[in-house]
């Protein structure tokens, strides 16, 4: 912004001002039609940078549930609350990327040890056949 604020009052010293048309006492001083363009165009990129601006903070602001169950599971096996063999058959099952946001939170249930790995491949097949 600084450096936009910079080239802005450069461009007005250059060539927006008519020196020739100065008021007599009351230093009016008009200004030639090109500022009025200049001026649109640093408003229109100061709108499409706030726009871009809040398209990528709601995009990056979506939580992943595959890594978030994928930690879940991880913290689990760690606390000693699920076998070796569990660990590895659920995260084999939460490894597999589907882009299905039912699926997603199975997984996320699946890794919390809300469901068990029968319910979540009874669910999953069923989601497939919808899907």
């Amino acid at each position: 912004m600084k450096y936009l604020s910079t080239s802005a009052l450069l461009f007005l010293v250059v060539s927006g001002l008519n020196r020739n048309e100065y008021g007599m006492g009351n230093e009016h001083i008009k200004v030639s039609h090109s500022l009025w363009l200049y001026v649109v165009l640093v408003g229109l990129v100061i709108i499409v940078a706030v726009i871009i601006f809040f398209k990528r903070s709601l995009k990056t602001s979506k939580p992943d549930l595959s890594s978030q169950a994928y930690q879940i599971l991880t913290d689990r096996y760690r606390l000693g609350e699920i076998s070796k063999n569990d660990y590895a058959e659920i995260s084999n099952r939460i490894v597999l990327d589907h882009n299905n946001d039912a699926i997603e939170k199975e997984k996320l249930r699946l890794a919390k040890g809300e469901i068990t790995i029968a319910e979540f491949d009874d669910l999953f097949d069923r989601l497939i056949e919808k899907w």
